[in-house]
């Protein structure tokens, strides 16, 4: 039999030609690591990039304090904060960005995110939803758009959201949105003609529809909950169900010391079998009704 060489060790011969090769106008701190690892003997720097391999690739971090606790030579301890991996740097994860903003105003209506997310009932059918949040007091409302899961139309988006917000909210002054096909066509066109300022987020930055999607994201946990817990099936009990997210979200929140409903109402509204309304706190009956349905 011919002994093999160990994979990777030939691409470290190549990668060790590349570091020794000046390159201009390199980063001092790339330089500086370029230079270090160039000094330490070939021996150790084969044995480190083999002990990174063995070990899957682990963080420099962790290499290091496993090295420690295994007691091994210090020259291969100090070389290993040098080791730099061609393959983990071309799949580290893009760092993220700093989630600030401004805070938004308590006035409703002012500015509005949409957003699309897809749930399942409990026979894993997909529906696609239309997320409407207000980004002042976070009111929220979630709209069926689509049967069967997929990307909507632009004339679906337009229509949910001109039926279930602008008929009773009116118009928005600004609207944030993603990049997606269902924001453009007929929905852009109208948007433009009713003078709607639009604010777009960056195809590799959806942190700037952030509050759109965590609030979308609260929504979707406490649907799937609901699917379970009472085997939500077919789309009239999906949008059934969706109306009493919308309330259980807008009432139990809180947006600087109030729930969403009471910013856009002046109150909470009715709940009838409620707890909280004193007008039918003694009516045994609506209790009873509502803690057998379930709602």
């Amino acid at each position: 039999d011919v002994a093999e060489d160990i994979p990777g060790d030939k691409d470290d011969l190549d990668q060790d030609l590349l570091d020794a090769l000046p390159v201009p106008g390199e980063p001092k701190l790339e330089g500086e690591r370029r230079r270090a690892w160039n000094k330490i003997p070939l021996r150790v720097r084969t044995a480190i990039r083999r002990l990174h391999r063995q070990l899957s690739h682990v963080p420099n971090k962790v290499l290091i304090q496993l090295m420690r606790l295994s007691r091994m030579d210090p020259v291969y301890i100090e070389a290993a904060k040098s080791l730099r991996c061609e393959a983990c740097e071309n799949h580290k994860r893009t760092p993220q960005t700093a989630k600030t903003a401004m805070p938004k105003k308590f006035v409703f209506n002012q500015e509005v995110g949409l957003d699309c997310l897809e749930v399942k009932d409990i026979n894993s059918k997909r529906y696609t939803l239309l997320n409407i949040v207000d980004q002042g007091t976070t009111f929220l409302r979630v709209v069926p758009v689509r049967d069967g899961g997929g990307s909507p139309t632009s004339r679906e988006c337009l229509d949910a959201f001109q039926q279930h917000w602008c008929a009773w909210a009116g118009v928005p002054r600004t609207i944030v949105l993603d990049r997606g096909l269902h924001n453009r066509g007929v929905f852009s066109q109208w948007v433009a003609r009713q003078g709607i300022t639009v604010r777009s987020a960056g195809v590799e930055s959806p942190e700037l529809i952030g509050r759109t999607e965590r609030h979308g994201g609260l929504w979707k946990d406490i649907f799937k909950m609901i699917v379970e817990d009472q085997s939500v099936s077919g789309l009239t009990e999906g949008v059934s169900t969706a109306a009493n997210v919308d309330r259980t979200k807008n009432e139990l929140s809180r947006t600087g010391g109030l729930a969403p409903s009471q910013w856009v109402l002046g109150r909470l509204p009715r709940v009838p079998g409620s707890q909280y309304d004193e007008d039918e706190s003694f009516d045994m009956g609506a209790l009873a009704n509502t803690a057998g349905d379930g709602s």
